[in-house]
Parts: C-alpha cells; structure tokens; sequence
C-alpha cells in the first residue's frame, strides 16, 4: 500500500497564499499515513460496542467448556473444585493427582478455563445462570453418557477453530505491519522505512517518529534542484517522499520571491531553502510545518479508512 502523493510539485509559483489548499491536502494524507491500520473487529447487537475477532474465539470456546463440564466423569468435577481457592491448573496433573490421566491431555490453558468456568457453573453466575437456565442440572449419569462423547468432540472442534483464527489474527498483524512501513516510506522515503523491530509500528496511536537528519528526504541542494520535474527514481526529490513534497510548495528558493506559500504563520525568514541547504534545515522546516498545518485543518483527523483515502 503506497500511497502516491496527488499533488504535483511542476509549477513552482511563489504567491503569498498560493499553496494553502495543497498544503492542506497533503496535511490531511499526512494524518491518514501516520495512523494504525485497523484491525478487524466484530460490532456488537449495540452497533456501538466492538469485540476483538480473538476475545469473541475464547468466549465461544469458555461456553463450549463450561458446556462439556457437565458431562464429564464427577471424579474430574470433584477436582476442579477450588479448595480455599488454591486449585492450579498444574494441581490437576500432579502425581498425586487420582485424575492425572484423566487430564494429562488436556492443556494448562484449558483447564485454567475448567477452572473458571466450573466455579461459575456450581455458583450459578453468569453467564451460565441465564444462557444454561433451560438445562437440568446436574445431568443424569445416563444423560451424560449420552452426550459426553458429543461435548468431547465439540471441545476438540472448537479449539481448532479458536487457533485457526489466531493463525490468521497472527498473518493479519504481519499485513498491517507491514501496510504501516509502506505508509512510512510512503511519508518520508524508502531509507525512512521502519525496522521490523520498530516498536512505534505496534503503537495504537499515531506514528510520531521523524528521521535523523541524514536519512530525511533531502537532498544537500537547493530548493529549486530538489524540486524539479519528478522522475521515475526521484530518490530524495520531489515526488518521492509526501514530506519533500510538502517542502517543495511550501518553501522559497531566495527570500525576494516572497513568503507565505502555505499560510499565514509561514515564517519567510525560516523558508528560505536556497544554496546547499542540507537536511538538517529541512528536516527542522518539515517539524514546523507540521505544527503550522493543525491551524488549517479539523482538530480531529479523519479516521483512517478507504472512504477517507
């Protein structure tokens, strides 16, 4: 996902005001770049309230377990009964342990879940109180060997699905990671493209990192080298990072060509990029741009979306 610049640095004029509306457009790709892709989520009965794909999985899979709890054998319901609450997953498959086998396939995390899930079902809390109100319990032991088997292979189903899911939550992350370096690069170049390490491309808010001085995209040239007629590899020129182009419509080749390109707090004095400016200046240009732009547009960023790209 790279997204290209729609704004066109050809035409360099120097009004005062000239460039406000593309200044704006690119502040408003500047706030669609630096966010966190979404991931996906499942919208509630509410329409308001949302649960995470993997929250919902483990809900499901508690159900099923709490479920299978009554139908398996009462000596394993006996020891899932917390004594003094000091029951631990690992109890269960101690030596001395009369259920070790019975449990031994089980994994910890599944019996923490039996763990859990019993107290609430021998308590009659929720939200088995109203979800198992219907049922009549404890089962019978005809009735639980009549659907033990059943509850076995429900279990056994239902954690495959829940890790067939994390599976594909795992590949979805790696895409949005991913979708969040192309949206760096596509921000400020290919040599400002985050490490894989980068813990910024884990944060919920947004991407806030500016490059050092040596990998801004900027050339150690004027303004008017830097931003002539983009070509096909434009490197650290216009047309290959959103930031340079930025630089290139809001700043001045001399300070005789006038000033105010993109509002009224462009201070002509710091936008002077003539001679051999290096990257350092731009990079300190680029900051104040960024601070400048908030004046011109809503308070709140549109949220990052197909619609609003």
């Amino acid at each position: 996902v790279f997204l290209i610049s729609l704004v066109a640095v050809t035409a360099l004029s120097e009004a005062t005001h000239e460039n406000v509306k593309e200044f704006r457009d690119i502040y408003s790709f500047y706030n669609l770049l630096i966010q966190q892709p979404p991931l996906p989520v499942l919208t509630m009965g509410s329409q308001t309230e949302t649960q995470t794909v993997e929250a919902k999985a483990q809900e499901i899979v508690d159900t099923i377990i709490a479920l299978n709890l009554t139908a398996i054998d009462n000596d394993m319901t006996a020891a899932l009964v917390k004594k003094n609450q000091e029951t631990k997953p690992e109890d269960l498959t101690d030596e001395k342990s009369s259920v070790k086998q019975k449990f031994d396939a089980i994994t910890v995390d599944v019996r923490r879940v039996m763990l859990n899930e019993y107290q609430k079902l021998t308590e009659n809390e929720e939200p088995y109180k109203t979800k198992f109100k219907k049922f009549e319990l404890p089962l019978s032991e005809a009735s639980k060997q009549a659907v033990s088997k059943v509850m076995a292979e429900l279990v056994k189903r239902g954690l495959h699905v829940k890790q067939l899911i994390g599976e594909k939550q795992a590949r979805i992350k790696t895409i949005v990671k991913a979708a969040r370096q192309d949206m760096i690069e596509a921000l400020y170049g290919s040599a400002a493209r985050p490490k894989d390490n980068d813990a910024a491309l884990e944060a919920a808010a947004g991407y806030m990192g500016i490059p050092d001085a040596g990998t801004f995209p900027w050339n150690a040239a004027a303004k008017d080298a830097n931003c002539a007629t983009t070509t096909a590899n434009p490197g650290k020129k216009a047309g290959g990072a959103l930031a340079t182009d930025a630089l290139c419509i809001c700043t001045v080749q001399a300070l005789a060509a006038g000033g105010q390109l993109c509002g009224e707090s462009a201070d002509t004095n710091t936008h002077e990029m003539s001679g051999s400016t290096d990257q350092a200046k731009a990079q300190t240009q680029w900051q104040k741009l960024i601070g400048h732009c908030k004046e011109l547009t809503a308070a709140t960023p549109a949220p990052l979306s197909s619609e609003a790209i």
